[in-house]
């Protein structure tokens, strides 16, 4: 999973934990459940293709996904885009990728995330549910609940939400990844819940759109990994816990951004470290060269607990947006 951290200057605020009540404690369970029932990977081998339409970048190009899923130690999946192709091979312990640029896009981070809302769940670490209420997704009346991170005696806001239909257990919404993800049309593969069409919205605006197939594979062929990749962690969704951010510098206004009224959001694509650090990879969203200077400068002072994979740590790729802000009084 990605996780975007947006900084709002000017205005903030933070969430506090309410009490425990028994309706969060059944909408919690609720939510549970939901997390088990859409892991369509615990389904058994499978073959799945996706179309994917990226929305936010112009021209709104299409992607094509292919996964093969034979269990979390053996998969492969691969991206065909315009300009770009990236191949990820999954065996035991070892992730291998094989991609046409250094970095993996921030568009393709956020596209993976939507794809596996269980390492949403997992990723946080000592959850806490803080708020159940009812919304209307997709046509039907759901069940969200509000989760901080207790970190302390003093658990942090709200880092994600996940939204369930309380008749069927179908998980229809989630965020804390890359923005708000909606589930629907939804099929049943050996008890599991399929979604055919997941949807993303960042900052209010459409994103990805992603149509889904999937069927068994029957006596998938053996998956190797190809040649001249890189080497990470495979690390399966029940084992991964995501980076905790311990020290943040926020970027300084440049005066010159202020004289030139300039505002907006500056995005990165980073690798945190195991030890912590925060490497920059690209840029994925532009504010200007003040405002994507001054964001950079600042990522490089940040510190985290780095992500574990069964309590160790390992690296982890995800993209940070800043927002700039002036508001005139």
């Amino acid at each position: 999973m990605t996780r975007r951290h947006l900084i709002v200057f000017v205005l903030f605020a933070t969430s506090c934990a309410s009490a425990s009540n028994p309706k969060l404690t059944q909408a919690d369970a609720l939510i549970q459940r939901a997390i088990a029932h859409s892991d369509w990977r615990a389904s058994g081998p499978l073959s799945v293709s996706g179309k994917v339409v990226l929305e936010s970048i112009n021209g709104s190009p299409t992607v094509l996904y292919k996964l093969l899923w034979k269990s979390p130690r053996e998969w492969s999946d691969s991206i065909s885009a315009p300009g770009y192709g990236e191949l990820r091979v999954g065996l035991g312990d070892k992730l291998v990728i094989k991609r046409s640029m250094p970095s993996t896009p921030g568009i393709f981070l956020e596209m993976y995330s939507a794809l596996n809302p269980q390492r949403i769940w997992y990723g946080i670490s000592n959850r806490i549910a803080t708020r159940v209420q009812s919304r209307t997704i997709a046509g039907k009346q759901a069940t969200c609940v509000s989760y901080a991170e207790n970190m302390g005696p003093n658990p942090t806001g709200k880092v994600a939400e996940f939204c369930a239909d309380p008749a069927t257990s179908d998980l229809l919404y989630a965020s804390g990844g890359v923005g708000d993800v909606g589930y629907s049309n939804f099929t049943t593969i050996n008890g599991h819940a399929f979604p055919k069409k997941i949807k993303v919205v960042t900052d209010g605006h459409p994103a990805i759109t992603i149509a889904l197939s999937a069927k068994p594979a029957e006596s998938p062929a053996p998956i190797s990994a190809p040649a001249g990749a890189a080497v990470s962690v495979n690390c399966p969704a029940a084992d991964f816990r995501e980076p905790v951010l311990l020290r943040q510098q926020r970027p300084y206004y440049p005066g010159g951004a202020l004289m030139l009224r300039e505002q907006g959001t500056s995005g990165y694509a980073v690798l945190i470290t195991p030890e912590g650090r925060v490497q920059i990879e690209s840029l994925t969203v532009s504010a200007g060269r003040l405002l994507d200077d001054a964001t950079g400068s600042a990522l490089e002072k940040w510190h985290y607990f780095p992500a574990t994979c069964d309590g160790k740590p390992i690296g982890r790729e995800t993209v940070v947006d800043v927002h700039f802000e002036i508001r005139d009084h």
